[in-house]
């Protein structure tokens, strides 16, 4: 069984256009459907989580008020940057009159 199984992956992969992807596809999808079926078997076992919950001031709140205050700074403007060019250096090379590699090359005197 394992070596048809291998025999017809080794054929998919040839297949022209996008064989490989096709074939890559089609084992993912067989490997979703074997857990699928072991799932059936298995009596369909619950696979839920229970809700996320974090304690604070001596009770129990939910991921959105725990969150609550994090999410508020993220929503904050962002400083400015202190180098308007992306780093110091290259604001540096920019304030030094720098405008081009070619200028690089031949430094000012």
């Amino acid at each position: 069984m394992a070596e048809t199984i291998q025999k017809a992956q080794e054929e998919l992969r040839q297949t022209a256009p996008g064989g490989r992807a096709f074939a890559d596809t089609v084992s993912v999808m067989l490997d979703r459907e074997d857990n699928w079926v072991r799932w059936k078997n298995e009596l369909c076992m619950p696979f839920d989580r229970e809700s996320y919950f974090e304690e604070k001031d001596e009770r129990r709140v939910g991921l959105e008020e725990a969150t609550r205050d994090m999410r508020r700074k993220l929503r904050e403007p962002a400083k400015e940057w202190e180098h308007s060019l992306g780093s110091a250096s290259l604001t540096e090379i920019w304030e030094m009159g720098y405008r081009d590699l070619r200028d690089l090359e031949n430094p000012f005197q």
